[in-house]
């Protein structure tokens, strides 16, 4: 099974004076692509356990950036649409791909207007037509699939 992992994370407080800028990010814990160490760090929890219950189950894990900033204000659009680009272009190079785990905290908040501001940041940023081409139609395959039942 091919597994790709990646995060982007940061708890942002929108009355806080101090925005949350591409320094935070390579302060706090940014690792590119496959330079993850071998050890738990802070927003690496997807990636760390692909890792552990990967390798006896046989997965190929490709591993994406994983970025985490301390809690602060609002993340600048530079530092928000720089990260998620690199993590989309990760999960882009490592297609096809058979699951997809992604660390990515809730609570952060982007400067800028985005569309669709009710759907998850998945959906609102997989705007790569190949992405789109190549992952929506397994994850609708696999949706549309009854689920096991439980054995009594």
């Amino acid at each position: 099974m091919r597994v790709f992992s990646g995060s982007l994370a940061t708890e942002t407080n929108t009355f806080g004076p101090m925005p949350t800028g591409l320094a935070s990010f390579k302060d706090r814990g940014y690792y590119a692509a496959g330079q993850h160490p071998d050890h738990l760090t802070l927003f690496s929890g997807p990636t760390w356990a692909a890792r552990l219950r990967g390798r006896p189950a046989g997965w190929t894990l490709i591993e994406g950036m994983v970025a985490g900033a301390q809690p602060s204000g609002t993340t600048s659009r530079y530092a928000y649409e720089l990260l998620r680009d690199e993590l989309l272009r990760d999960l882009k190079s490592a297609l096809p791909v058979d699951m997809v785990l992604l660390g990515l905290h809730g609570a952060m908040v982007a400067d800028g207007s985005y569309p669709n501001r009710r759907r998850s940041w998945l959906l609102m940023t997989f705007h790569f037509k190949s992405i789109q081409q190549k992952l929506c139609p397994w994850l609708e395959s696999r949706a549309a699939e009854k689920p096991p039942r439980p054995s009594a």
